[in-house]
């Protein structure tokens, strides 16, 4: 709401939120990997124990350059919105057909 407004009340009652979420999170959290180590028998308790300090997959796949990358990720994400939109159209186009039959 401080966006709009650009009141320093709205401002410091946001950082308030922001604060408590964040402090929120971090407790359950830790209280979500606490119960599953609890719960957990002695070999499954290391392989848990491993994942969460061995680090995992790269967030990108392998590239040999960026802007190749790039180019693929926005080839992908059009194809997925033209696909949306053609599906949107099609089931407009059934629903439409399917109120004049009656």
């Amino acid at each position: 709401m401080f966006r709009k407004t650009g009141l320093e009340v709205h401002k410091q009652i946001f950082a308030e939120a922001c604060n408590k979420y964040k402090k929120e999170l971090e407790f359950r959290k830790s209280y979500y990997h606490k119960s599953k180590i609890k719960r957990a028998i002695r070999n499954k308790l290391f392989r848990m124990v491993d994942k969460l300090f061995q680090p995992g997959n790269p967030a990108l796949p392998s590239y040999t350059s960026l802007k190749v990358l790039v180019e693929d990720f926005n080839e992908f994400f059009i194809g997925k919105i033209q696909s949306l939109e053609t599906n949107s159209r099609m089931q407009s186009t059934i629903q439409c057909n399917l109120n004049d039959g009656l």
